[in-house]
């Protein structure tokens, strides 16, 4: 008889104690933790943020110290592809550029108080050589430095916040 089954061939069923069944629950979330524990996931690190002292009166806010080879080359790794042959430091010229630099009107920070932030914006453009002595394309990175000058005269804020809501309650 073909394409008869005998009653010799039943559908074969797995059959597991509750014992087996959390033993494999343990084992299973145990391998998890350990793949998520191993696995370099991207952490969040918040950056601090220079607080310097407040401005005197006539006197222009310089930037900081503009950026460090390290952090030009560092900003310049994340920006390449991943496929991207990194440059070596060795051989390779900097050149940074001031851009811009200017202050922000005083507003109030949470935890800080009354401040002006400064802005500093550099043009770095890096100049790699190759292995062969000729030069390559040049990489070119925007960079910011930003920083806090605390504010020394602060009756003179809340006067010029009141002619401000005053002015404001003028309006149609």
């Amino acid at each position: 008889m073909i394409g008869h089954y005998s009653a010799i061939h039943k559908p074969f069923r797995l059959r597991f104690s509750m014992r087996a069944l959390l033993f494999l629950t343990v084992i299973v979330s145990l391998l998890v933790f350990v793949v998520l524990q191993i696995i370099p996931r991207e952490r969040v690190f918040t950056k601090r943020v220079a607080v310097l002292g407040p401005i005197t009166s006539g006197q222009k806010a310089v930037a900081l110290d503009p950026p460090s080879d390290n952090e030009v080359l560092n900003a310049l790794r994340k920006v390449l592809p991943p496929g991207r042959i990194f440059p070596s430091k060795r051989g390779m010229r900097i050149v940074k550029q001031k851009i811009a630099d200017y202050d922000d009107p005083v507003r109030v920070y949470p935890m800080i108080g009354p401040a002006q932030q400064h802005h500093a914006h550099y043009k770095c453009t890096l100049y790699p050589r190759s292995a062969y002595g000729t030069d390559e394309r040049p990489y070119v990175i925007y960079l910011d430095h930003n920083h806090l000058h605390m504010v020394g005269d602060q009756e003179g804020l809340q006067a010029s916040s009141e002619a401000t809501t005053k002015s404001d309650g003028d309006r149609p």
